[in-house]
This record gives C-alpha cells, sequence and structure tokens, in this order.
C-alpha cells in the first residue's frame, strides 16, 4: 500500500507500473490492477537470484525505469544488478538490519537524528530520506487535512488495526470498547486479510457499531472520528495528517520505531504489545480519555505528518532521473 501510495501520481499520469510479487494474494492483486499496476508474477518456487532476473528482463524491454525495493528479505545483493540498470533505484526499509546498494532509502519510520541506524549500511552517496515528513499517504489525507480541527470531545471512535490482524486485536479492542460501556459511535474497519471479517461484522451488529471491510475511503472515517484505537504500521501517519489522536497496540517488531516516534511527538498513547493487552486494558484506556488530552495529542499529530511525502520523494527523486 505504501508503494501504491508513492507511485499514485505516476499511474495518474499513465506511467507504465509494474509489481513484481511472488504468490500475491487476490485481494491485494484486486487492488494493485484497480489502481493501474500490471502484475509481475514470480515463480513461487524460485530464489532470489531467479527473481532479480525476471525483473531485469521486464526492465530491459522498455526504456529506462527506476526500481522500488520494498521488502524485509532483499538486500544489496539482490539490489546490485537491477541498480545497474534502472535510473535510480529506492529502497523502503525500516528494519535497517541489512545492507543495501541503493541510491535512495526512504525510512518513514526512523525519527532518530543523523541517519545513525543506516551508517556502513548504504553507498556513501545515498540520499537517506528519513521520518514521517516522507510519510507514503494517498492525496486524499493531504486533501482532507483542511477539514480537520484538534479533537477535544469524545462521541466517536475508529477501530483500525490492519489490513491484516491475523491474531484478530480488532476483535479483543472491540470487546473492550464493549465493557468500556461509554456510548461511542464505533467505526470498524477490517481487510480482506482479516481470519473473520464475518464474526466482526456480527459484533459490530450486536452493538449498533457500523462495520467497513476493504473499503477505499479510510481518510474519511479518520476525518470523522474523535480517537483511534489501532496498532503502529504505516497508518500511523494516516491518522497524524488529519490530526487524529490514537490509542496504539504494537502488533510487531518492526513497529517499535513508531511507538516510539508517536509517544516522544505526544501524538499517541501506546499501550503494549498486542499479544500482551486484554480487553480490559482499551477499556480502561478509553475511559481513562480525558479532553486536555486529547487536545494535546490531535495538536501533536497535526505538527507530525502533513499529508506531502510522497511529493516530497519525487522531488528528491527528480535529482535522479
Amino acid at each position: 500500500m505504501r508503494c501504491l501510495a508513492l507511485l499514485d501520481s505516476r499511474l495518474r499520469e499513465g506511467a507504465d507500473v509494474a509489481l513484481a510479487s511472488r504468490a500475491l494474494p487476490p485481494a491485494w492483486r484486486g487492488v494493485a490492477e484497480r489502481a493501474g499496476c500490471r502484475i509481475l508474477d514470480l515463480d513461487p518456487e524460485g530464489g532470489a537470484a531467479e527473481d532479480a532476473a525476471v525483473c531485469l528482463d521486464w526492465m530491459r524491454a522498455g526504456p529506462a525505469c527506476g526500481v522500488v525495493v520494498d521488502h524485509y528479505g532483499l538486500d544489496a545483493e539482490w539490489e546490485r544488478p537491477l541498480r545497474l540498470e534502472a535510473a535510480w533505484l529506492l529502497a523502503l526499509d525500516d528494519m535497517a538490519d541489512r545492507r543495501h546498494d541503493c541510491d535512495l532509502l526512504l525510512d518513514q519510520n526512523d525519527c532518530r537524528p543523523g541517519g545513525g541506524r543506516y551508517l556502513g549500511k548504504v553507498p556513501a552517496d545515498c540520499a537517506l530520506l528519513l521520518g514521517p515528513r516522507y510519510a507514503l499517504l494517498r492525496p486524499e489525507f493531504a486533501a482532507l487535512r483542511a477539514d480537520c480541527v484538534p479533537r477535544s470531545s469524545l462521541g466517536r471512535a475508529l477501530v483500525f488495526l490492519s489490513s491484516g490482524d491475523a491474531g484478530d486485536e480488532t476483535g479483543k479492542a472491540l470487546r473492550g470498547i464493549a465493557e468500556s460501556g461509554l456510548p461511542l459511535r464505533v467505526d470498524v474497519v477490517t481487510g480482506d486479510g482479516h481470519p473473520d471479517p464475518a464474526g466482526i461484522g456480527r459484533l459490530c451488529a450486536e452493538q449498533g457499531w457500523t462495520h467497513h471491510h476493504q473499503i477505499g475511503y479510510m481518510a474519511r472515517l479518520v476525518r470523522e472520528a474523535d480517537v483511534c484505537v489501532g496498532s503502529a504500521g504505516s497508518a500511523s501517519w494516516e491518522r497524524c495528517a488529519l490530526g487524529l489522536p490514537a490509542l496504539v497496540a504494537q502488533l510487531a517488531d518492526n513497529q517499535a520505531e513508531v511507538c516510539r516516534a508517536l509517544e516522544h511527538a505526544g501524538a499517541a498513547r501506546v499501550l503494549g504489545f498486542a499479544e500482551r493487552l486484554n480487553e480490559s486494558d482499551y477499556a480502561q484506556a478509553l475511559l481513562s480519555l480525558r479532553p486536555e488530552e486529547l487536545s494535546r495529542m490531535s495538536k501533536a499529530a497535526f505538527r507530525l505528518v502533513d499529508g506531502l511525502g510522497a511529493r516530497r520523494v519525487w522531488d528528491v527523486i527528480a535529482e535522479w532521473e
């Protein structure tokens, strides 16, 4: 999704964009194709060398192009031959646990000064694009930003943990909201990767809440909410762009940097690792929210992200084209 957010302007201009992926799930294939991407299917049994060769063949069949690499299992060895053929190669990362051979590296979650996590892991002339200033958001978030004001009351909640949410943290959070007894209007979002969207739908129906599944209007729900119960994934920056305070559960190790950044900025309250949370933790977090805390978090979120990150990335890429 962050690749599609980055490429949105190019796709709208009619650029030829291929998404290379191994065994892309049907739901995500549909999302990419509707955005205008062609799908470059990689052999599920192939290795990194075979994958790179397929990508090189596609690149050599047309004019020089740029390459965006977004995969935690790929490193400098895979990137090197593609970089030699490409006009530029951009690596997306947020783990800083391997070497890259790239012209540009983007880590929208790294708020530490100086880019120290990537010292010795990228070429000396690599441009480092670090922090939520470069957060890759779809254009509707910047467009709706002017309509948003800092939140100061708690009447409507948005629940979105992740598009996958294999452990169904969504269900746990919803049971916590019900336990709180607060008279909230609640919008719940799940994606096609959720293990039991029908069960979430039933729970929402029982409580009189609204269930949204695999939607394309997240920005509108973020704008309308007073607080979000969510995770520390890329959606954190979507919330910040529209000034939405959040109660955040950490779903994975690679979300630690986002948790740290959100808490340091005062844009969210981090509840801890999801696997250690129970329904009552969510209930108590909601019950303890006060108008002044909502207002502080909302204003801090506005300051952290302005929704123009993708445009800034293309401004830097233009220097390589």
